[in-house]
């Protein structure tokens, strides 16, 4: 007989989030290494290890969302099996526990070439999943269907969270990557994907949860850089959405484009520094640091949330160009 177990834990970081976890005052860095979840607490100017957790699954995505009534951040992963949660910190315990759980796997369809890919509406009305090629899985969120009523009655009641996925069939069978937008009246989804001859485009939809379908959205771009790779959706007051590449990063909200070129890299993070999303952070293969940073038309504060005047919609600002730095240089 041979007795065979893991000698070492895995070291590779596959995830990494920042979200509010463990407390509404505390900032959290989830870190995911394949089949563990590390959970960090900000001190100071140091990170402390609260919790190591071990996971008897493979993660292939990690997501932090808040749902309305929430004071602090859930946790929305899925596997390599095409299972998912949603996880939460237990204060009473001290613990992680499942809030909600379940089989995304389809009976039919080719798994995505590109790996999965899950990202969740910024206003909280769906989940949208990438798990096999030509296909989006939608999973409708419901986060006004409870109340804040106390720990365990929310607990109790968190499958209200989600309603019953279904699938909608996207034109590009070879995607990129993925992101929702801020601002829109219905889930607004921007797609980068390549066609048969290698060219890059964006292209959005809207999702008509009601309908179960997607529509077109408001804008595209075709002809974008071969190399690009990375959408991040830039928050309001100024909306639209960063596309990264290996030369050049882009800015586009349908109404607003602008571009600058940069160093041959091929950039493997971005984070936001600051809420209104006007500095980001970003992460090269080499282990180089550069902060981008947005120069807009609107100051700060006339824009998050403010209005013109009583009953106007809220003013919305404009992208005027970028600026990219680089960090200890």
């Amino acid at each position: 007989y041979h007795y065979v177990v893991t000698a070492h834990k895995p070291t590779n970081v596959t995830h990494a989030v920042v979200a509010n976890v463990t407390g509404p005052d505390d900032l959290n860095l989830i870190v995911c290494k394949c089949t563990h979840l590390e959970i960090y607490t900000l001190a100071g100017d140091t990170l402390q290890p609260v919790y190591d957790i071990p996971l008897y699954a493979r993660v292939e995505t990690l997501q932090a969302w808040r749902p309305g009534h929430e004071r602090v951040d859930l946790l929305f992963l899925t596997t390599a099996r095409y299972q998912f949660a949603l996880l939460a910190f237990d204060p009473s315990t001290g613990q992680l526990v499942t809030r909600a759980e379940g089989d995304l796997q389809d009976r039919v369809g080719r798994p995505a070439e590109h790996g999965q890919i899950a990202l969740i509406d910024p206003d909280s009305r769906v989940i949208g999943l990438r798990l096999y090629d030509g296909l989006l899985k939608v999973l409708p969120l419901a986060p006004t269907a409870l109340t804040a009523a106390g720990a365990a009655a929310a607990a109790a009641a968190a499958p209200a969270h989600l309603r019953d996925s279904f699938n909608v069939r996207l034109e590009e069978q070879q995607v990129i990557d993925l992101a929702f937008l801020h601002g829109g009246a219905r889930p607004t989804l921007a797609v980068l994907s390549q066609d048969a001859k290698e060219a890059r485009s964006v292209k959005t939809y809207e999702v008509v949860v009601r309908e179960r379908e997607i529509i077109d959205g408001p804008w595209s771009q075709d002809h974008l850089e071969g190399g690009a790779s990375m959408l991040q959706p830039v928050p309001s007051p100024w909306g639209g959405v960063l596309i990264i590449g290996e030369q050049t990063i882009t800015y586009h909200s349908g109404s607003t484009f602008c571009s600058i070129m940069m160093r041959p890299t091929i950039v493997r993070a971005c984070g936001k520094v600051d809420a209104d999303g006007r500095r980001w952070l970003l992460g090269d293969d080499r282990g180089a640091l550069s902060v981008l940073v947005l120069h807009t038309s609107m100051p700060a504060d006339g824009g998050a949330g403010g209005s013109s005047s009583a009953g106007a919609a809220p003013l919305r600002g404009q992208v005027e160009s970028l600026q990219l730095e680089p960090l200890g240089v």
